[in-house]
């Protein structure tokens, strides 16, 4: 601001004649610093910045799906056994999600972005955590099934001593927990948290997760079982905790399942 010599009014620095009296004004080095800007163009950076984490999100969860969708298609059009079609697409849904989360982590890094690590501190400690919440996990995944009714059963291909057997302790065992993990939480979450959005990034983070296992039923237990995890990355600053609670919990989980079922 500037003060009129002639009239003794403010005025804006931009403006070189006084608004009153239309005397000209000092020198623009002697009227003192710009205007800051207002705060709501703050409010619009940050609120477009969390619009891009968030979309970034979903379109990366749709990448993930293509190769999955693709191999129901034949499925569709009766050109293949519906059983044999959905095996495929689980198949080819974990190293999609493990494709896209490091596709991602690489772009973000060539962008200059800050980019969360996957592991810090002690293995010892995280592998603990991590098998203490996924017991607890697997305990109220089956006490949450009997609460609501739904019967708990292992997949219909499933069955100990075959190799679809093995193939499913496998991908429930390692390749899921792996490659979720470090898709929602190593690289989704680790994004948000970042770019300083911890909280946005539990939410979003899980609401996904839920929403990609497609079974609605299973929606409440899956969406905390999401925040929970999301919880024990940042805490851990290690995606080991979260893999082993994960494949705990599926493993608990899996062998309930078949004890009921008498598999």
């Amino acid at each position: 601001m500037w003060r009129c010599a002639a009239c003794n009014e403010e005025n804006e620095p931009q403006f070189d004649l006084c608004w009153k009296c239309q005397s000209e004004g000092p020198a623009p080095e002697a009227r003192g610093a710009a205007a800051a800007p207002p705060a709501q163009s703050e409010v619009i950076r940050q609120t477009a910045a969390l619009g891009t984490l968030i979309g970034r999100s979903v379109l990366d969860c749709f990448l993930a799906m293509i190769l999955p969708f693709v191999a129901t298609v034949p499925a569709l059009g009766g050109r293949l056994n519906r059983g044999l079609s959905l095996s495929l697409a689980v198949l080819l849904l974990y190293p999609s999600f493990l494709g896209v989360a490091l596709w991602r982590r690489r772009v973000m890094l060539r962008r200059g972005e800050r980019v969360a690590p996957f592991w810090e501190g002690s293995m010892i400690k995280h592998l603990i955590v991590g098998l203490l919440v996924g017991v607890c996990a697997a305990g109220v995944r089956v006490v949450y099934a009997l609460v609501i009714g739904v019967r708990m059963e292992p997949p219909s291909t499933f069955a100990w001593g075959t190799a679809w057997g093995m193939l499913m302790i496998v991908l429930a065992v390692g390749a899921a927990p792996m490659c979720e993990e470090v898709f929602f939480r190593g690289t989704m979450l680790g994004a948000f948290s970042e770019s300083g959005r911890r909280t946005w990034g539990i939410v979003v983070s899980a609401v996904l997760f839920a929403v990609m296992h497609f079974d609605l039923a299973m929606a409440p237990y899956l969406l905390a079982v999401g925040v929970i995890m999301a919880y024990v990355f940042l805490r851990t600053r290690s995606i080991v905790a979260p893999v082993v609670a994960h494949a705990t919990a599926n493993a608990g989980v899996l062998a309930a399942a078949t004890w009921i079922a008498g598999v």
